[in-house]
């Protein structure tokens, strides 16, 4: 009797603090690794029955998950991360696939920016796979481990530690001040300042090259297919730049069964009550295929630091996550090809003035655009800053100069032809 006495009033704690995880934004992550048994069932069963269960989501990690996904395992996980009013519970994790321990580390280390991650694991009298994996990697005190063979201790485990868990994270939210102020030096000189915009090609050399170009991309993306690369390109850069029209270019002979363009915009309601770069993970290519993002995760250190959709905390918070995402897409065999389309502010005047007068061009400029402009040397102080910190060697950035589109096109496309065929 007394024993359910205590396990009621734990109840009563764990379904309040759902809802104070709720009304914080705050996104719990929950494992429960070790061998599938009755006593595992039934222990999920009973964390799970006082908690409100629209705000819960159970997933059972099996092999049929992973079958004809065609991308790494570990992005199913990804795809999987609660949103900031749910938790999630996992029978099994990450821990149980064949990756390294390096590739976790980081992964958890991009989460746990946002996301509470509670591990536990079941431990029977013969020590399972998962066990002697985190003893031997000496990783033990990160998990709550359950004795399998006291029922009552090991829910009172779960619901004391989930209860701990959230109070201190509840307690620190509620503490920490939330401040937006973008603090941008614009007198501050930026690597686009060095950059020499009046290179420019003639109109022979342009469709000479243009015409090789196409047709040796063309031929690289059947290589891919073939070698199952997939490749991601990352198209950032000023409105009005050129990236539209350097799209079309790109895929004019691809096939394209083996390619995606994703046009990034605002994010939508759903993808608002997510971190930033699940949007992104989302929509990464499968082995064998290319994705083109028109506007990229850079956005959190471009217009949503400078127009305040983000805190201070979590802009300086995405240097390094991005850094750790963009080493984890190298890990997966991904081939990155990061480039900022550059003009300069007379020339971005002009091709604005020039669709504000043409009538099948004006649907191409918006208030927001000239809002943008507006803050120009904010946008380029932050590129610079954003440059030094993700300029890396496995995930280089290319400047390419777009005062003239013809010149800016080509180069374009030599950069991404000759990185595919470097990392083939």
């Amino acid at each position: 009797m007394a024993n359910d006495q205590e396990l009621d009033l734990l109840k009563l704690e764990v379904s309040n603090l759902q809802r104070k995880a709720k009304d914080n934004k705050i996104p719990i992550l929950i494992f429960i690794e070790g061998k599938n048994s009755k006593n595992k069932k039934e222990l999920i069963t009973k964390f799970l029955d006082p908690l409100e269960p629209r705000g819960y989501h159970f997933i059972s990690v099996n092999k049929s998950i992973f079958k004809c996904n065609g991308k790494p395992k570990i992005l199913l996980f990804l795809e999987k991360t609660p949103s900031f009013d749910q938790i999630y519970l996992l029978d099994k994790s990450w821990y149980s696939l064949n990756i390294s321990l390096e590739e976790i580390e980081i992964i958890e280390k991009i989460l746990s920016s946002y996301v509470l991650i509670i591990k536990f694991l079941i431990n029977n009298q013969k020590p399972s796979k998962i066990y002697k994996k985190i003893y031997k990697f000496n990783l033990l005190k990160e998990w709550n481990i359950l004795n399998n063979t006291n029922k009552f201790e090991s829910l009172k485990n779960i619901f004391l530690v989930f209860k701990n868990k959230v109070e201190q994270i509840v307690k620190e939210k509620s503490e920490k001040p939330i401040i937006y102020d973008p603090k941008i030096n614009v007198n501050s000189p930026s690597i686009l300042d060095t950059i020499d915009l009046n290179k420019s090609l003639t109109e022979t050399e342009y469709k000479e090259q243009l015409e090789y170009y196409q047709k040796e991309l063309s031929s690289l993306q059947k290589k891919l297919k073939k070698k199952k690369k997939p490749v991601i390109i990352l198209l950032e850069g000023w409105d009005a730049a050129g990236k539209g029209g350097s799209i079309r270019r790109i895929v004019k002979k691809l096939d394209p069964r083996y390619y995606r363009i994703i046009s990034v915009s605002a994010p939508n309601e759903r993808e608002k009550k997510h971190h930033y770069l699940w949007r992104f993970w989302t929509h990464l290519p499968k082995y064998g295929q290319i994705t083109i993002f028109d506007r990229t995760w850079y956005g959190r250190l471009l217009v949503e630091r400078i127009e305040g959709f983000c805190t201070v905390g979590e802009w300086q918070n995405a240097f390094e996550e991005i850094a750790l995402f963009e080493s984890l897409l190298t890990k997966w065999d991904y081939i990155l090809i990061k480039c900022w389309l550059h003009v300069d502010k007379e020339t971005q005047l002009k091709r604005f003035e020039e669709r504000q007068n043409n009538p099948y061009k004006q649907w191409k400029i918006t208030e927001e655009d000239w809002r943008n402009r507006e803050k120009w040397d904010l946008y380029r102080v932050a590129f610079d800053e954003l440059y030094k910190k993700t300029n890396t060697d496995y995930a280089p950035w290319h400047i390419i100069e777009f005062n003239y589109k013809w010149f800016g096109r080509i180069k374009l496309l030599k950069v991404i032809t000759e990185t595919i065929k470097n990392n083939l």
